[in-house]
């Protein structure tokens, strides 16, 4: 299936360091892709979106990658069949670069636990709670992200851009960056791998939380839950 060879894949990928990106588009994208509100009290992430121009501008120049290595993880037809055929229409890619959004979670999740730690050494970008937290690998270098994450990028793009190809000259080529910003994340993704194309940049998304955190976020990191065992389907 699908769902379960994809996640094989691209964790093969990142142990043996083979450059791609795997970047996430889901329904808070698609607010932002369509210039609609989103209030950060119904966000579990705590972002929020009013029109912010140069942030919605780039992450319209993220979809329009057309390299071989560079994968649209998308909304699946299970969970949100309205915008997955949005985003069909909208990439012009092949279906062979196109994935699951929910890749790293759901009925993945356990494989995911399993096996991140193969990755070995990582460069994270997440929020900045996770500073000094233990991961099920090493982290090489951390660069933080407040929880609004378009508000920060909107207040100084050039500043961050240069931030971010800092942290990026730093680390050299042959390593995985590990993303979990928000909607920002694709942003991230689309610079780094601009600014050096021989590495690994994955948006993770929710699947580290409960190292970030340190507790369950999401219905999926229970076990016991539904979400847990369900195989989405693109």
């Amino acid at each position: 299936m699908k769902f379960q060879n994809d996640i094989e894949f691209f964790m093969n990928k990142m142990i043996k360091r083979e450059p791609f990106v795997f970047s996430r588009y889901a329904d808070g994208e698609m607010f932002i892709i369509k210039n609609k509100e989103l209030d950060a009290s119904v966000q579990i992430d705590k972002w929020a979106f009013n029109g912010q121009k140069a942030f919605r501008d780039e992450l319209l120049r993220s979809l329009k990658h057309q390299e071989d290595n560079y994968y649209y993880a998308i909304s699946c037809n299970c969970c949100d069949p309205v915008n997955s055929e949005i985003y069909k229409k909208l990439l012009n890619v092949p279906h062979e670069r196109l994935t699951f959004a929910n890749l790293w979670i759901n009925g993945n999740y356990t494989y995911f636990k399993e096996n991140i730690g193969k990755v070995g050494s990582v460069h994270l970008i997440t929020n900045a709670n996770a500073y000094g937290r233990k991961y099920p690998f090493e982290v090489s270098s951390f660069y933080p992200i407040p929880h609004n994450c378009v508000e920060y990028y909107e207040q100084d793009p050039d500043r961050i851009h240069s931030l971010l190809n800092d942290f990026v000259d730093n680390a050299g080529s042959g390593q995985v960056f590990l993303v979990a910003a928000g909607a920002l994340s694709e942003i991230l993704v689309h610079k780094m791998f601009q600014r050096n194309p021989n590495n690994c940049y994955v948006d993770i998304g929710s699947a580290l939380d409960l190292w970030t955190f340190g507790k369950a976020t999401r219905p999926y990191h229970n076990p016991e839950h539904g979400d847990a065992l369900k195989l989405c389907d693109l």
